[in-house]
């Protein structure tokens, strides 16, 4: 739904500032075998190596990764709204208004509390007076 939304909100005209939000991550060693890509069995009578089932071997459990979102701005009746959506799922064309690149740390984040029934209804109208 929020995809939708956003993409709803982005047509009517009513974003005033996208740009994108990279966010670089390490590769993560594997834990269960130290780097190494040994894992270490115990036999009936010794222990003995095998690759590593968590790594396949390789030492590194998760590869170096480059997460990319987008990063709308939008005023809806003079009040202002800030939305993240990750690349792969924006299937629409957009212009980029800022070349600004920020850690995702250094944003914050502003929790809602809102009952999920109250949300939905609150989206409806929202799309209803657009539509207009």
């Amino acid at each position: 739904m929020k995809n939708s939304f956003i993409e709803i909100l982005y047509k009517k005209g009513f974003c005033t500032k996208v740009f994108k939000h990279v966010r670089k991550l390490d590769a993560q060693v594997c834990w269960a075998c130290d780097a190494t890509g040994l894992y270490t069995k115990e036999g009936d009578l010794f222990l003995y190596d095998e690759e590593c089932y968590r790594c396949k071997g390789t030492g590194i459990y998760r590869p170096a990764k480059t997460l990319t979102w987008f990063v709308f701005y939008f005023v809806i009746s003079d009040q202002y709204f800030v939305w993240h959506q990750p690349q792969n799922l924006v299937k629409y064309s957009i212009n980029l208004t800022d070349d600004f690149d920020t850690d995702i740390n250094d944003t914050e984040v502003k929790p809602i509390e809102i009952p999920k029934k109250k949300l939905t209804e609150s989206k409806a109208l929202v799309k209803w007076f657009l539509e207009m």
